[in-house]
Protein backbone atom coordinates (compact mmCIF):
# COMPACT_ATOMS: atom_id res chain seq x y z
CA UNK A 1 0.00 0.00 0.00
CA UNK A 2 2.89 2.72 1.15
CA UNK A 3 4.28 1.89 -2.82
CA UNK A 4 0.82 3.52 -4.15
CA UNK A 5 1.22 6.19 -1.83
CA UNK A 6 -1.67 5.13 0.46
CA UNK A 7 -0.65 5.42 4.06
CA UNK A 8 1.04 7.86 6.99
CA UNK A 9 4.19 8.16 5.34
CA UNK A 10 5.19 11.97 5.31
CA UNK A 11 1.36 12.82 5.53
CA UNK A 12 2.10 16.25 7.10
CA UNK A 13 3.86 17.32 3.99
CA UNK A 14 1.91 16.20 2.04
CA UNK A 15 -1.09 17.43 2.89
CA UNK A 16 0.53 20.76 3.62
CA UNK A 17 1.78 20.63 -0.40
CA UNK A 18 -0.99 19.29 -1.61
CA UNK A 19 -3.33 22.36 0.35
CA UNK A 20 -0.68 24.89 -1.06
CA UNK A 21 -1.00 23.41 -4.61
CA UNK A 22 -4.80 23.18 -4.36
CA UNK A 23 -4.54 26.74 -3.35
CA UNK A 24 -3.10 27.95 -6.00
CA UNK A 25 -5.18 25.44 -8.80
CA UNK A 26 -8.36 27.28 -6.71
CA UNK A 27 -7.15 31.34 -7.02
CA UNK A 28 -6.11 30.92 -10.47
CA UNK A 29 -9.07 28.84 -11.81
CA UNK A 30 -12.13 29.03 -9.77
CA UNK A 31 -12.11 32.06 -7.76
CA UNK A 32 -14.70 34.22 -9.13
CA UNK A 33 -15.82 31.58 -11.36
CA UNK A 34 -19.44 31.77 -11.42
CA UNK A 35 -21.10 28.75 -10.91
CA UNK A 36 -24.39 26.93 -12.18
CA UNK A 37 -27.16 26.06 -10.20
CA UNK A 38 -26.23 23.53 -7.81
CA UNK A 39 -27.89 20.35 -9.96
CA UNK A 40 -25.62 21.50 -12.86
CA UNK A 41 -22.39 21.09 -10.40
CA UNK A 42 -23.16 19.61 -7.74
CA UNK A 43 -22.99 15.82 -9.77
CA UNK A 44 -19.92 17.16 -11.20
CA UNK A 45 -18.34 17.36 -8.37
CA UNK A 46 -18.91 14.07 -7.38
CA UNK A 47 -17.91 13.07 -11.15
CA UNK A 48 -14.47 14.75 -10.40
CA UNK A 49 -13.98 13.20 -6.49
CA UNK A 50 -14.23 9.83 -8.27
CA UNK A 51 -12.41 10.36 -11.10
CA UNK A 52 -9.16 12.07 -9.38
CA UNK A 53 -9.03 9.22 -6.73
CA UNK A 54 -8.61 6.87 -9.86
CA UNK A 55 -6.21 8.74 -11.32
CA UNK A 56 -4.31 9.20 -7.96
CA UNK A 57 -4.01 5.87 -7.34
CA UNK A 58 -3.49 4.72 -11.03
CA UNK A 59 -1.01 7.22 -12.59
CA UNK A 60 0.99 7.54 -9.50
CA UNK A 61 1.00 5.28 -7.14
CA UNK A 62 1.00 2.57 -9.81
CA UNK A 63 2.52 3.44 -13.11
CA UNK A 64 4.54 6.00 -11.86
CA UNK A 65 6.02 3.72 -8.81
CA UNK A 66 6.57 1.10 -11.28
CA UNK A 67 8.60 3.09 -14.19
CA UNK A 68 10.49 5.05 -11.07
CA UNK A 69 11.58 1.56 -10.26
CA UNK A 70 12.80 0.36 -13.33
CA UNK A 71 13.89 3.36 -15.05
CA UNK A 72 14.67 5.74 -12.35
CA UNK A 73 12.47 8.88 -11.00
CA UNK A 74 13.78 11.27 -13.98
CA UNK A 75 11.99 8.69 -16.76
CA UNK A 76 9.33 8.05 -14.03
CA UNK A 77 7.62 11.33 -13.50
CA UNK A 78 8.20 12.09 -18.07
CA UNK A 79 6.79 8.44 -18.45
CA UNK A 80 3.67 8.79 -15.76
CA UNK A 81 3.03 12.68 -16.80
CA UNK A 82 3.09 10.92 -20.81
CA UNK A 83 0.34 8.46 -20.03
CA UNK A 84 -1.46 10.87 -18.32
CA UNK A 85 -2.03 13.45 -21.47
CA UNK A 86 -2.60 10.53 -23.46
CA UNK A 87 -5.55 9.11 -21.47
CA UNK A 88 -7.26 11.63 -22.30
CA UNK A 89 -6.51 11.93 -26.46
CA UNK A 90 -10.02 10.69 -26.56
CA UNK A 91 -11.25 13.67 -25.07
CA UNK A 92 -10.86 15.35 -28.49
CA UNK A 93 -8.30 17.84 -26.88
CA UNK A 94 -5.77 19.27 -29.68
CA UNK A 95 -2.25 19.39 -29.80
CA UNK A 96 -2.06 22.71 -27.02
CA UNK A 97 -4.23 21.00 -24.85
CA UNK A 98 -2.42 17.70 -24.69
CA UNK A 99 1.06 19.58 -24.22
CA UNK A 100 -1.16 21.73 -21.26
CA UNK A 101 -1.82 18.33 -19.66
CA UNK A 102 1.60 16.92 -19.79
CA UNK A 103 2.82 19.91 -18.09
CA UNK A 104 0.04 19.33 -15.47
CA UNK A 105 0.97 15.38 -15.81
CA UNK A 106 4.51 16.43 -14.55
CA UNK A 107 3.23 18.84 -11.46
CA UNK A 108 1.37 15.91 -10.61
CA UNK A 109 4.41 13.87 -10.95
CA UNK A 110 6.46 15.67 -9.18
CA UNK A 111 4.37 15.93 -5.75
CA UNK A 112 3.79 12.84 -5.29
CA UNK A 113 7.54 11.97 -6.26
CA UNK A 114 8.18 14.13 -4.00
CA UNK A 115 6.01 13.10 -0.64
CA UNK A 116 5.20 9.53 -1.77
CA UNK A 117 1.42 10.13 -1.11
CA UNK A 118 -1.57 10.16 -2.62
CA UNK A 119 -2.88 13.02 -0.09
CA UNK A 120 -0.86 15.58 -2.18
CA UNK A 121 -2.98 14.97 -5.01
CA UNK A 122 -6.55 13.69 -3.75
CA UNK A 123 -8.99 14.47 -2.57
CA UNK A 124 -8.06 18.60 -3.18
CA UNK A 125 -5.83 19.39 -6.12
CA UNK A 126 -6.90 16.42 -8.75
CA UNK A 127 -10.77 16.85 -8.53
CA UNK A 128 -10.11 20.84 -8.20
CA UNK A 129 -8.72 20.80 -11.35
CA UNK A 130 -11.13 17.79 -13.08
CA UNK A 131 -14.73 19.75 -11.55
CA UNK A 132 -13.23 22.96 -12.99
CA UNK A 133 -12.13 21.46 -16.67
CA UNK A 134 -15.96 20.12 -16.73
CA UNK A 135 -18.18 23.20 -15.73
CA UNK A 136 -15.85 25.09 -18.07
CA UNK A 137 -16.54 22.85 -21.34
CA UNK A 138 -20.15 22.77 -20.37
CA UNK A 139 -20.82 19.59 -22.01
CA UNK A 140 -21.60 17.36 -19.52
CA UNK A 141 -24.72 17.13 -17.66
CA UNK A 142 -26.05 14.46 -15.34
CA UNK A 143 -28.95 13.90 -12.84
CA UNK A 144 -28.28 14.03 -8.97
CA UNK A 145 -28.75 10.45 -9.40
CA UNK A 146 -25.53 9.94 -11.05
CA UNK A 147 -23.86 11.17 -7.42
CA UNK A 148 -25.26 7.32 -6.47
CA UNK A 149 -22.87 5.71 -8.90
CA UNK A 150 -20.31 7.45 -8.13
CA UNK A 151 -20.40 7.05 -4.21
CA UNK A 152 -20.95 3.40 -5.37
CA UNK A 153 -17.73 2.92 -7.79
CA UNK A 154 -15.77 4.96 -4.44
CA UNK A 155 -17.03 2.34 -2.41
CA UNK A 156 -15.71 -0.26 -4.55
CA UNK A 157 -12.03 1.33 -5.04
CA UNK A 158 -11.66 1.81 -0.78
CA UNK A 159 -13.35 -1.70 -0.01
CA UNK A 160 -10.67 -2.53 -2.81
CA UNK A 161 -7.77 -0.63 -1.10
CA UNK A 162 -9.27 -2.15 2.43
CA UNK A 163 -8.66 -5.37 1.70
CA UNK A 164 -5.77 -5.35 -0.10
CA UNK A 165 -3.83 -3.51 2.55
CA UNK A 166 -5.56 -6.28 5.14
CA UNK A 167 -4.26 -9.00 3.32
CA UNK A 168 -0.86 -7.02 2.99
CA UNK A 169 -0.90 -6.63 6.74
CA UNK A 170 -1.34 -10.42 7.18
CA UNK A 171 0.94 -11.67 5.03
CA UNK A 172 3.55 -9.05 7.15
CA UNK A 173 2.41 -10.32 9.80
CA UNK A 174 3.57 -14.05 9.01
CA UNK A 175 6.62 -12.98 7.77
CA UNK A 176 7.50 -11.73 10.94
CA UNK A 177 6.84 -14.63 13.07
CA UNK A 178 9.78 -15.88 10.36
CA UNK A 179 7.41 -17.56 8.18
CA UNK A 180 5.15 -17.21 5.46
CA UNK A 181 1.60 -18.66 5.10
CA UNK A 182 0.87 -21.45 3.02
CA UNK A 183 -2.26 -21.63 1.07
CA UNK A 184 -3.17 -24.74 2.71
CA UNK A 185 -2.27 -23.69 6.35
CA UNK A 186 -4.62 -20.24 5.33
CA UNK A 187 -7.04 -22.84 3.51
CA UNK A 188 -7.07 -24.81 7.02
CA UNK A 189 -7.54 -22.45 9.36
CA UNK A 190 -10.51 -20.82 7.53
CA UNK A 191 -12.38 -24.22 7.82
CA UNK A 192 -11.61 -24.65 11.16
Amino acid sequence: MAELGIGRANLGSAFTLGLALAAVQFVITLWGYPLPRPVDWVPLAALAITVGFFEAVFFRGFIQSRLEASFGPIAGVAGAAALYAAYHVGYGMDAQEMLFLFGLGVVYAVAFSVTRNLIVLWPLLLPLGSFYSNLRGGSIQMPWEAILGFVDVLGVMVAAIWFAARRERRRLAGALRGREPTRKRRNLRRRA
